[in-house]
């Protein structure tokens, strides 16, 4: 034993003296010399020095989590000579393209200090779509991760469809440590499947049996012009109690704006849709309300289209504000369903009463030209009722006041027609009257016929503050009635204008998610709060892909809406 205790004493003498033998060493190795825009490398310090270490970054690195540090030692029986190395390791990614300088690295040893090599690595874009994830390369791995984008180069607005997929050679039975997707700028995103639910397949690819994942499927619309880089998903997939970290390509698409010369009846449709006009009665009596929906149908980016302000003329006054259904759903093709826009008149004027054409421009980037759609006519026949006056209006006014003095016994108009010129003139004075009646009718009915269409006007008005109580009737009417779909998209819509006005003064700025949580970080919002209003606009989008049930209680979702629509209003 003694003796073991000795040999083990020498060596350790042996190895010391070797190490301070060794010529002092400094190396930086970045085992790729060509990165894509984004994906992670690592930089890794090799030396036979122990002491304090500094490395030269570019500007533009950004650190990763993964950061290690370790030692070898190795024995030359030949020489006799030991020698250990270590190596300190970092990961990160680079944003920008471009070529950069990584180093020196400089490690003080004693009162020395050791001077490393520069490293250049070259950062660059790549194209990354579905055909380019299943070359030979990807098979050499365990596992793959790629982003199937549906087209590089889109307009803005249209819907374009994004697909997270990993190829595996074996069958995961979990995964953790997920990080989805992100972009470089904000977009409007809706997942067509339920969130981080993976569905794997068996499939055949190039000769090679692998298992195909998907998952987080979304439709996105952008509606700014640039290029749209896509940070890619990364996640470990567990097999039994290992694992293995997959990170996909970065993707990218581009978006371009929408071509020149739109009409004046666009109303930032991109997609193909149809407009038409729905009536709630044919007939009516002077003073009644009659309902008019204005149906604008079809798919693309139906949600965002601008609502109509219609000029209703002399014969119908606009009582109250239309009211707004949607009943639309999240597909491949964009938003998909319908809006209606309901109009409650009072019809002012007895006859027919005609409602205008409506004319509706939209950009169909299939064919990439804007199209302009009418509705079909539309009208009524409203009956004469002597007992109804026009509320708030002059000229009813100054008729009800000339047929009143008309009718006084005392005026001065009875006894003009006391004379035999007055007879004459009241005899002929129908007669020419009916003709110009007859004249004018035909000359109207001339003018109907040639009428133009009437181009729907967009008025935007700048929405600064929202009222709680009339948010939440709203939303207690639909929870009485158990209207499921329409009470989770009028809370959506009430989310989201109550977030824009809290965070920039105006309800029609649309705030991306990311958005809305560093506004909530900036205001020191609770974790609780961030956590109910997260919880709650992620219902209400499973809700209009139908993932929420009809038996389902309301009256919570109501009280946490409650919560928080009074704290943004504060």
């Amino acid at each position: 034993m003694v003796i073991i205790r000795y040999v083990s004493f020498i060596l350790s003498l042996f190895t010391a003296y070797s190490a301070l033998a060794q010529k002092p060493h400094v190396e930086i190795i970045v085992e790729q010399s060509e990165v894509e825009v984004g994906n992670q490398f690592t930089i890794i310090v090799k030396s036979n020095l122990m002491g304090e270490l500094k490395i030269n970054l570019p500007d533009e690195f950004e650190q990763g989590v993964n950061v290690f540090s370790r030692s070898e030692q190795d024995f030359d029986g030949n020489t006799g000579e030991s020698t250990r190395t270590v190596f300190h390791g970092r990961s990160g990614s680079i944003h920008t393209a471009g070529t950069f300088t990584i180093g020196p690295a400089f490690i003080r040893h004693g009162n020395k200090v050791y001077k490393s090599n520069k490293v250049r690595i070259k950062v660059v874009t790549e194209e990354s779509n579905a055909a380019s994830t299943l070359d030979e390369n990807i098979f050499r791995k365990p596992a793959t991760g790629a982003i199937e984008v549906e087209k590089q180069k889109i307009y803005c607005g249209e819907a374009i469809v994004l697909q997270p997929v990993i190829y595996s050679k074996f069958i995961p039975n979990g995964f953790v440590d997920y990080e989805r997707c992100t972009f470089s700028t904000p977009v409007d995103q809706h997942f067509l499947v339920k969130p981080d639910e993976v569905t794997p397949t068996q499939i055949n690819a190039n000769g090679h049996k692998c298992y195909k994942l998907e998952f987080n499927r979304q439709v996105v619309f952008v509606n700014s012009p640039g290029e749209i880089f896509i940070k890619p998903f990364q996640m470990t997939l567990k097999s039994g109690f290992e694992g293995y970290s997959v990170r996909a390509k970065r993707a990218h698409f581009k978006v371009v704006p929408l071509p020149g010369g739109a009409p004046k009846s666009f109303l930032g449709g991109v997609g193909t849709f149809k407009i038409n006009h729905e009536i709630d009665k044919l007939e009516a009596k002077q003073g009644d309300i009659v309902t008019l929906t204005v149906v604008i149908s079809g798919q693309g980016n139906l949600h965002d289209i601008s609502k109509p302000k219609i000029d209703f003329g002399k014969n119908f006054n606009l009582y109250g504000d239309p009211e707004i259904v949607e009943n639309l759903k999240f597909t491949t093709k964009g938003a998909q369903g319908e809006i209606r826009i309901i109009y409650h008149l009072q019809a002012i004027t007895d006859g027919f009463s005609k409602f205008p054409n409506l004319m509706m421009s939209y950009f169909d980037p299939k064919q990439e030209k804007y199209c302009t759609i009418t509705s079909q006519p539309a009208q009524i026949v409203v009956e004469s009722n002597p007992s109804f006056v026009l509320k708030n209006d002059t000229t009813a006014s100054s008729k009800e006041m000339s047929v009143t003095h008309f009718n006084d016994k005392n005026s001065v108009s009875k006894s003009i027609f006391t004379s035999s010129t007055a007879k004459w003139v009241g005899f002929s004075a129908p007669v020419c009257a009916a003709f110009l009646f007859l004249l004018f009718r035909r000359k109207q009915g001339e003018e109907e016929e040639e009428e133009e269409p009437q181009a729907i006007q967009v008025f935007e008005q700048k929405v600064t503050q929202f009222n709680t109580g009339e948010f939440l009737s709203v939303l207690q009417a639909h929870a009485n009635n158990r209207n499921v779909l329409p009470f989770f998209t009028q809370l959506s819509k009430d989310l989201q204008v109550a977030t824009s006005i809290a965070a920039k003064g105006d309800g029609n700025w649309v705030l991306s998610t990311d958005e809305k949580k560093q506004f909530f970080e900036d205001e020191n919002f609770s974790e609780e709060f961030k956590s109910m209003f997260f919880d709650l606009q992620q219902k209400c989008e499973l809700c209009r892909y139908g993932g929420q049930k009809q038996e389902d209680d309301l009256s919570v979702y109501l009280t946490n809406a409650e919560t928080i629509l009074k704290t943004l209003e504060k």
